[in-house]
């Protein structure tokens, strides 16, 4: 005898029901496998940071206009904006201490000590609000920490710029440096190169080898100011620049040195000379070859620890 025609509904019923939970579990099931390569390709990034802008950025580039006033309201601003977007890296006080900062190389800044590696001011000196609205701005390249201008409207720039100045007592206790001018920039001769070279020679090799690769004899085991491991710039790497690739951004860097850092300011040379320096490295960037030293290792890029 043939079923009741009213049980084929309920198999019908358990059949879909089936075919319902399934179909959550495979969601469920996909978006885990997006979470895990999520975690194991970006070590800590913020999920909409995989949206963000990541070609090379100069730092000399970004436009600066006058700074806002750092009223009440501007900083309550920039705190809100820095506690969404930045403690995951920097933590909630600035101590470079937040949950994704093991992950990083290098770690996030320590914004507590008042040491600042992209200014435009003289080494040992404190950034102006313009050098820490160019980094918001701009971003590290190389590093995990993105372009901001890309992301956030110029106000809100200017207001985390402003609320990273209360995370530590430097710049309640000192003024900003006094910025250096390089300017006007010259034209790369083949006698600007060889000047440059010697001056090379003379100055750096010692961290960053006679070629430039980083491999001096100084490069082994060297540290920063805040006991992290540090390796001297490979030239032949242009994504290693971390304040970005053009002629300006060299020379300043130069310039400055790179406070926290054992690469010290070239000022004393003379503005001739600093050019001629930056000149001669940028030689070696745009005569980059592939793999990162002679030896062909490949860059881990994007700023994790693997």
């Amino acid at each position: 005898m043939l079923p009741h025609r009213s049980h084929f509904p309920h198999r019908h019923s358990v059949h879909s029901h089936w075919k319902r939970w399934f179909f959550i579990l495979m969601l469920l099931l996909l978006y885990l496998f997006f979470l895990v390569s999520h975690v194991s390709g970006q070590h800590g990034a913020p999920w909409h940071w995989m949206h963000m802008h990541r070609t090379l950025v100069s730092w000399t580039s970004v436009t600066v206009g006058t700074p806002p006033a750092a009223e009440t309201k501007m900083l309550a601003l920039g705190k809100e904006i820095y506690r969404n977007n930045c403690t995951v890296c920097h933590g909630d006080t600035g101590k470079g201490d937040g949950r994704w900062a093991n992950y990083l190389t290098p770690r996030p800044r320590n914004f507590t000590r008042g040491i600042f590696r992209f200014k435009s001011t003289p080494s040992s000196t404190l950034p102006t609000d313009k050098d820490l609205f160019r980094t918001v701005s701009a971003g590290v390249n190389g590093t995990a920490m993105p372009s901001w201008q890309f992301v956030l409207p110029e106000k809100e720039r200017w207001a985390v710029a402003s609320y990273l100045k209360t995370l530590s007592k430097d710049f309640a206790e000192e003024a900003s440096g006094k910025p250096i001018v390089l300017a006007p920039e010259p034209d790369i001769t083949p006698e600007r190169v060889a000047r440059g070279e010697q001056i090379f020679r003379k100055n750096c090799v010692e961290c960053h080898g006679p070629e430039g690769y980083g491999d001096g004899p100084s490069a082994w085991n060297m540290e920063d100011s805040f006991g992290d491991p540090i390796e001297p710039r490979n030239f032949h790497r242009v994504a290693e620049f971390k304040r970005g690739h053009p002629l300006g951004d060299i020379a300043l860097a130069v310039a400055t040195g790179s406070d926290g850092t054992p690469m010290s300011s070239f000022s004393p040379l003379g503005k001739e000379a600093i050019w001629n320096v930056a000149i001669s490295v940028i030689y070696l960037a745009e005569n980059e070859e592939e793999g990162s030293e002679p030896g062909g290792c490949c860059s881990m890029g994007m700023g994790m620890r693997m």
